[in-house]
């Protein structure tokens, strides 16, 4: 990830972000409307004439609180995207990788994401995109730069045919 495209996603994750939270709002609004309507409709008859109507409510109802459960996670991802490219010291790269491990990527699956070799798990909104501390400069054969974390980097040494490898010196640790 270039450094202009780390910035192109900064901008468009705080870009959006507040259309996101309007969206939510509104779906959480039309689910409170359908609750209500439901209860009324529950309430007006008691036969089996209006059965139907009551049941797509609710089946309505719980389906846009799950759309709304659904974007409240996606505006945790933006912020978490916000925070994380917002802040130079970090990694960012938006794949997720073991700071333990280095090389080693995360495997994922239900928004859990856990290191093959160690077997160490992580909520995938807390590793991706990657908020290690970046304590490398890597650059590549057109002389672009990245600042990577360790296990990046370890990578990205071992992937980028021509690419230079300059440690901090803290070390390859990373820790």
């Amino acid at each position: 990830m270039s450094r202009q495209r780390r910035e192109r996603a900064l901008a468009a994750a705080t870009r959006h972000r507040p259309g996101v939270a309007r969206l939510r709002a509104d779906v959480v609004e039309l689910e409170r409307h359908a609750r209500d309507l439901l209860g009324h409709i529950r309430g007006d008859l008691d036969d089996d004439y209006l059965l139907s109507v009551r049941s797509g409510l609710d089946h309505a109802a719980g389906q846009l609180g799950q759309l709304a459960d659904e974007l409240g996670r996606q505006l945790a991802v933006l912020a978490r995207v916000v925070e994380v490219l917002g802040d130079p010291a970090r990694c960012g790269l938006p794949w997720p990788v073991c700071p333990h491990c280095l090389g080693q990527g995360l495997s994922s699956s239900g928004r859990q994401s856990w290191c093959p070799g160690c077997r160490r798990r992580w909520p995938t909104l807390q590793v991706d995109p990657c908020p290690w501390p970046a304590v490398a400069t890597v650059t590549d054969r057109e002389g672009a730069e990245l600042r990577l974390c360790a296990s990046h980097t370890r990578d990205a040494g071992r992937r980028l045919v021509g690419a230079t490898v300059a440690w901090d010196q803290r070390g390859r640790s990373g820790r």
